[in-house]
């Protein structure tokens, strides 16, 4: 038996069904499919906690996130106006 995070006990057929199924899983298979999914992991970083990538200047970062704050807060009070 194990336990999960909520601290359910998992019978081991249970774990064992999984880790088969989970081998069946390959993804998209289609050239569309993968198009699809292909940014699925790709994130902006403005809210990251560690925000500069090894080879980064931290300036440029801070700026393109104010830069990009500043236009949020634009078209905030703009669509605010036209409501």
């Amino acid at each position: 038996m194990r336990t999960t995070r909520k601290l359910k006990i998992v019978s081991n057929n249970k774990v064992r069904a999984n880790r088969e199924n989970a081998k069946k899983s390959t993804g998209p298979r289609t050239v569309s499919g993968k198009e699809k999914v292909s940014g699925n992991a790709l994130t902006h970083g403005l809210t990251a906690e560690k925000h500069v990538i090894i080879g980064e200047v931290l300036m440029n970062l801070i700026l393109l996130k104010i830069a990009c704050l500043k236009c949020t807060n634009r078209l905030v009070r703009t669509r605010k106006k036209s409501s």
